[in-house]
């Protein structure tokens, strides 16, 4: 993608990942940063049921995915919507869980009142 590559060229020393997530070789607890606008879809990624034991959607699973990426005291920030929070209750549950390991810094509101 474009934005993958633009990343490269500002940051050459880092490692980057231009591919599905799915296909990313990233270990858990590996990263300090995740940072990214997390895909909508319905599809469920081919190992989400093997890594998590549930058929997350593409973008709940790339949220699960970036909380057991990075870290003890790495950040992870993605922008989502209200399929995150409609997401089903197996689901909900999973990032529950997640969201246990992960200490929430703030949230920004979509919408900031005049």
């Amino acid at each position: 993608s474009i934005t993958g590559r633009i990343l490269k060229l500002l940051y050459p020393a880092a490692t980057t990942f231009n591919m599905a997530m799915e296909d990313a070789p990233i270990k858990p607890n590996s990263v300090d940063l995740v940072m990214g606008n997390p895909p909508f879809g319905s599809e469920v990624p081919r190992d989400a049921n093997e890594r998590f034991g549930i058929a997350l959607n593409t973008h709940n699973y790339f949220i699960a995915r970036s909380i057991d990426a990075v870290r003890p005291g790495g950040i992870v920030m993605v922008v989502t919507s209200a399929f995150t929070m409609d997401a089903t209750a197996d689901q909900r549950r999973l990032l529950r869980i997640l969201a246990r390991a992960a200490a929430r810094i703030g949230v920004l509101p979509s919408e900031v009142p005049a």
